[in-house]
């Protein structure tokens, strides 16, 4: 009779999900830490009526990112035929992309007139209606980006704010667009943004 000494199973299960690879980090890291805790926040994401509104994160600055203004501008370059070219959209400093797997990617290589953490609340203010948005932030891997994101969400939880975010790098930018068939342009928020 064989028997099998290791499931596989369990374990490809475990790391095959978002939920997963956070819990076995949060184990590695009590384990090598010694005894030292961590509070986690694991996202669980849902379907809303709620509609996005955008942000981007970089470089310890924020920029919301209105995308009447954007897609506005990105339509005038796709009817001079710049459709799969990089142009730039007449808005803080970001530039746009037409694909049609992904909508409009945003390269935002010039952070200078974005706010910053005490800035960015009058505009959270002005731009969110907690009945009718939650917050999307796109978060650059540098270290400034999660700071700012991480206090802004903080904001957001005293606000009662719903948000959602996803990390992004030079090498995949932030992308926004509105058709819902496609994967690539859905975007949730997280249960963990209602304070109980």
């Amino acid at each position: 009779m064989k028997q099998d000494l290791i499931n596989v199973n369990f374990l490809t299960d475990i790391i095959s999900n978002s939920v997963g690879i956070l819990v076995l980090f949060a184990v590695l890291n009590i384990v090598h830490e010694e005894k030292t805790v961590y509070k986690l926040e694991v996202p669980i994401e849902h379907e809303s009526s709620l509609a996005p509104a955008f942000f981007i994160c970089k470089d310890d600055a924020i920029v919301f990112v209105d995308p009447e203004t954007i897609f506005s501008n990105a339509i005038i370059q796709a009817n001079r035929g710049l459709d799969k070219k990089i142009f730039s959209l007449g808005y803080m400093d970001i530039e746009g992309q037409i694909v049609e797997d992904r909508g409009l990617i945003l390269y935002a290589n010039n952070t200078s007139l974005w706010q910053n953490e005490s800035e960015i609340r009058q505009t959270l203010d002005d731009k969110l209606d907690g009945k009718k948005h939650f917050a999307y932030f796109f978060v650059y891997d540098d270290e400034g980006g999660f700071e700012i994101f991480r206090q802004t969400r903080q904001y957001l939880k005293k606000r009662h704010i719903k948000y959602g975010w996803q990390p992004v790098t030079e090498n995949n930018p932030p992308h926004i667009c509105f058709w819902g068939d496609v994967p690539a342009c859905q975007y949730f928020p997280s249960y963990q943004a209602i304070s109980k």
